[in-house]
């Protein structure tokens, strides 16, 4: 065999004329909301290399060249001290429990609960992502939490 070609058109450069044309044949946060997470961890190391860049961490062992396992130690710990916590990733995975609870109580109150039978009502009620991962936004099943705790 002389010679082998790979064309794997994802692979497109952010600024070919192609995708200024068609964006939605590329990854973005808007066809795909599920990489709101890997993006803003993405955004959170890419602030901490430009303040570790501009000197900035220097008074916590991070020098602007890294070059020894100290500050390899010192950047885990800035990263997951400082920059990981302001981000909030955990938030678009999580439930607002209050509007939850007040939406609960509401739809508790406007039905007439089943009286409880000999078998309880079967499910796991689980928490189900939002699908644009908003923060605090991830929501539960509220029928099944009506049928399973809003019993006589």
């Amino acid at each position: 065999m002389v010679s082998i070609c790979d064309i794997v058109l994802n692979h497109t450069a952010n600024e070919s004329a192609w995708l200024k044309e068609h964006p939605e044949c590329t990854y973005n946060l808007i066809n795909c909301p599920y990489l709101r997470p890997a993006y803003l961890l993405d955004a959170v190391l890419h602030q901490l290399t430009v303040e570790v860049a501009e000197g900035k961490w220097e008074f916590s062992g991070i020098p602007v060249e890294v070059n020894s396992e100290d500050h390899l130690t010192a950047i885990r710990n800035a990263l997951f001290g400082d920059f990981i916590p302001q981000a909030k990733i955990p938030e678009l995975f999580c439930v607002d429990s209050g509007h939850l609870v007040s939406e609960f109580c509401s739809q508790a109150r406007s039905r007439v609960p089943p009286v409880a039978v000999s078998a309880p009502e079967e499910g796991v009620l689980a928490i189900i992502p939002d699908p644009l991962y908003r923060r605090l936004k991830a929501t539960v099943d509220m029928d099944l939490a009506l049928r399973l705790f809003n019993v006589y």
